[in-house]
């Protein structure tokens, strides 16, 4: 009986959803945790058997279903054929418009009970995936204002142009604002309230920070 691979002392990734909004970030993201886990497992020093059925463990079972449907034939294929006929269905299924769409899609909106900067940082990884070129900053600024859930901030951003800089500081201290009042509001003042204005202080010290050093240099 032969030994068992080094695979099996390491933690394998997450299956790959092939359900997910983005199936080209969700194998972006499955590709390089299996990549980390092929290199601590030393799986290039296994048979390619060994190394195809690794991978086809790793994907999961739904994936293999998926890759069945794709006409993705992974019985006859190498380990670097399957990944690399992953990759092209994943990607053909991700294109321009499509992550245009996320970007400006209503369920890309700020969520009831979502803090500022939870709903800047979905903001900024969907504009990430987005040609947007010099126009990013100003296309950011105006999807924050159309899908802020403030409606009376929105009300005054709408009424004048503002740098991205100036909405982010406006947002912040809005919340930090409303976070302040709340906890005044309730007995005990929680830790969680003060916690969070405390966070939303040292975000804002944090971008002022980054622009101040931007301009220097």
């Amino acid at each position: 009986m032969g030994r068992p691979g080094p695979y099996f002392a390491a933690t394998q990734p997450d299956p790959l959803d092939v359900r997910a909004e983005d199936l080209a970030e969700a194998w972006r993201s499955f590709k390089e945790d299996f990549e980390i886990f092929a290199t601590v497992s030393r799986l290039a020093e296994e048979a390619p058997a060994e190394r195809r059925a690794v991978l086809l463990l790793a994907l999961g079972k739904e994936a293999r279903r998926w890759m069945r449907a794709m006409r993705i034939d992974h019985e006859g294929q190498t380990y670097e054929d399957i990944m690399r006929a992953i990759e092209v269905k994943c990607q053909e299924r991700s294109t321009e418009t499509m992550h245009d769409f996320r970007f400006w899609s209503r369920s890309a909106d700020q969520r009831r009970g979502e803090t500022f900067d939870g709903f800047l940082e979905r903001i900024r990884s969907a504009a990430s995936k987005c040609n947007f070129g010099a126009t990013e900053d100003r296309l950011i600024r105006s999807r924050i204002i159309i899908g802020m859930g403030d409606q009376e901030l929105q009300k005054r951003l709408l009424s004048e142009d503002h740098t991205l800089d100036q909405v982010l500081r406006k947002c912040r201290s809005a919340e930090t604002g409303e976070l302040s009042a709340r906890a005044l509001r309730t007995p005990g003042h929680p830790a969680e309230i003060i916690a969070a204005v405390n966070n939303n202080n040292n975000s804002a010290s944090a971008e002022a920070r980054a622009g101040y050093n931007a301009t220097r240099t």
